[in-house]
C-alpha cells in the first residue's frame, strides 16, 4: 500500500510495510520545494489519507475532483485538513509549499474495524466533498508520534504502530460525524480562534490570561472557552501548557549541545527546571534530561543508516 507517487525524490522517510493482505496503514514523510501538485489519474487511490505539516505555514492548496473539476475544495492553511476518499480520483495543488509534510493513509479494510470497534460509521468517510477536520490537539499528538516512529525505522514494531494509527483514525473519524454535537463549521471556529492562538504561540513564554485570550477573539470568556475546547479539544489553559511543553521539547530535540535544560525552561514559561521537568514527564512519560538523550541517539542511528544506503 503506498502513497502516490507523483515526485518519489522528495520522499524522505516511509513507514515499515506493516500492511497484511490489505489490512493496515501507512505514513509517508515528504519534503516539498515551492509549489507543485499532481494528480491521481483516472483511477485514484485505494486508501483513506490526509496530509498534515508539524508546523503553521503560509501553504495554500487547493483540490479538485474528476467527477466536479470547477469545485476547488482549500483547506485553511494545516489547521483544516481533508480526508480524501478511496477511488475517487483527484487533483491537487499548492503554493509556498517548502517543508516538511506527512500523508497518512488507511485501507478501507482497517478502517472498517477500527471505526466498527468504536462505534462510529465509516459511510460520512465516503461523502463529498470529503468531510473536514480540526488538527486539534489530539490529532496533532497523534501525528508527530506516528512522523517520530516513521523517522526512526518503527522500531516499536507493527502492534505499537496500527496502535497510534487506529488512535488517529477515531480521532479523525469523531470530527466528522455530522450527528455529533458542536459539529458545525470548523473553518470557521478555527478563523474565529486563530487570534487566540497566534497569541498563545507568540507569548507562549510569558504569563497570559484567560481574558486577554477571549479579548483577541471579540468574545465573551463564557463562549470563547466553550468554543476553543469544542473546536481545539481541550480548555485554553491545557492548550498553552501543551504549547510550551511542544516547544520545549523542539528545543530539547535540536542537534547539537543546545541550550541547558533550564535555559529551556525559562524560555518556554515554566517556573523552574523542576516545573518542567514535572510537567516533561507527565506529558510523555520521561524526564527532559532522558527524552534528549534518547532523541540524540535515535538521531545517530538514522545518521548511520543513511550513510551506509
Amino acid at each position: 500500500m503506498s502513497y502516490i507517487e507523483h515526485n518519489p525524490e522528495t520522499v524522505r522517510f516511509r513507514s515499515a510495510r506493516l500492511a497484511y493482505d490489505g489490512f493496515g496503514f501507512s505514513v509517508q514523510i515528504r519534503e516539498l520545494l515551492g509549489a507543485g501538485g499532481g494528480s491521481t489519474g483516472r483511477r485514484g487511490i485505494g486508501v483513506f489519507c490526509f496530509s498534515y505539516r508539524p508546523r503553521l505555514s503560509e501553504r495554500r492548496s487547493a483540490i479538485s475532483f474528476e467527477q466536479d473539476p470547477e469545485h476547488l475544495l482549500t483547506p485553511e492553511q494545516n489547521r483544516i485538513a481533508l480526508l480524501l476518499p478511496p477511488d475517487r480520483p483527484f487533483a491537487w495543488s499548492w503554493e509556498n509549499g517548502l517543508g516538511r509534510i506527512a500523508t497518512f493513509c488507511f485501507t478501507p479494510r482497517f478502517s472498517e474495524a477500527v471505526l466498527a470497534r468504536a462505534g462510529l460509521p465509516i459511510r460520512p468517510l465516503y461523502g463529498f466533498p470529503p468531510p473536514s477536520f480540526a488538527i486539534n490537539y489530539q490529532v496533532e499528538g497523534l501525528c508527530r508520534l506516528l512522523m517520530e516512529e516513521t523517522e526512526l525505522g518503527c522500531p516499536k514494531g507493527r502492534t505499537y504502530f496500527e496502535h497510534l494509527g487506529a488512535a488517529l483514525l477515531i480521532a479523525v473519524a469523531s470530527q466528522t460525524d455530522p450527528c455529533l454535537p458542536g459539529m458545525g463549521d470548523l473553518e470557521a471556529q478555527h478563523r474565529r480562534l486563530q487570534p487566540a492562538i497566534a497569541l498563545i504561540k507568540k507569548n507562549f513564554g510569558s504569563k497570559l490570561t484567560l481574558a486577554q485570550l477571549a479579548k483577541a477573539t471579540d468574545l465573551s470568556l463564557f463562549h470563547f472557552s466553550r468554543l476553543f475546547r469544542a473546536a481545539v479539544g481541550m480548555a485554553p489553559c491545557q492548550y498553552l501548557w501543551a504549547y510550551r511543553l511542544y516547544r520545549a521539547r523542539l528545543l530539547l530535540s535540536a542537534a547539537g549541545p543546545g541550550q541547558s535544560i533550564g535555559q529551556v525552561s525559562a524560555e518556554c514559561g515554566f517556573a523552574d527546571q523542576t516545573h518542567l521537568s514535572r510537567r516533561f514527564r507527565q506529558a510523555y512519560g520521561h524526564n527532559p534530561l532522558a527524552f534528549r538523550q534518547a532523541q540524540q541517539k535515535g538521531a545517530s542511528r538514522v545518521k548511520k543508516s543513511a550513510s551506509a544506503s
